[in-house]
């Protein structure tokens, strides 16, 4: 928490401060065995630090990410396009990622540009940093909140044809929710 009084400069500095407490001197020689740098494991533990709403699923959620850059797949993070779309201002801020979201032109939008975004997209905390460093061994290239569940999970698949499914499951619960919502209203 800070005061309201606290300037940008001294949020910087206690930023700075804590993450240096936090990354530990061998993390780096870490990132250089996974070929990335220190700023693509904070870039890489970031998108996790938002997209990963259980502990467990962090590791998983960093080799999803990992199996698309190796494979030259656009990461398609929708936090980065939520990021895309702050940066401009124009995020609508109602949890729904519109089709002008996804094809806004910014580095940051992982729909269009292959690779990772040119630096973090969120403050990630030491656990994200953790999977980035050591991400599960899986075959995964997609995942998808898990609709049967109401605490964040994902379903996590390796081929786009149940990824889709998965999509459409999600979209099918939204759908219902939406005129739950309208039918209290």
């Amino acid at each position: 928490e800070f005061s309201p009084e606290t300037t940008a400069a001294d949020l910087v500095e206690m930023m700075v401060k804590r993450f240096r407490d936090v990354w530990k001197p061998d993390w780096t020689e870490r990132a250089q065995s996974l070929n990335m740098t220190p700023r693509e494991i904070v870039t890489t533990a970031s998108i996790i630090e938002t997209e990963a709403k259980l502990p467990e699923e962090r590791p998983l959620v960093a080799s999803v990410i990992y199996n698309r850059l190796q494979k030259n797949i656009p990461l398609a993070v929708d936090s980065s396009v939520i990021y895309a779309s702050k940066l401009e201002g124009k995020w609508r801020y109602d949890g729904r990622v519109y089709l002008s979201d996804i094809q806004r032109r910014s580095p940051y939008n992982t729909r269009i540009f292959t690779g990772l975004p040119p630096g973090p997209v969120a403050s990630p905390g030491e656990s994200s940093l953790k999977a980035a460093l050591n991400p599960a061994n899986s075959d995964y290239l997609y995942y998808v909140r898990n609709p049967d569940r109401d605490d964040g999970a994902h379903n996590f698949y390796n081929n786009s044809r149940d990824f889709e499914v998965g999509v459409q499951a999600l979209r099918n619960w939204e759908h219902q929710r939406d005129l739950e919502e309208q039918k209290q209203k």
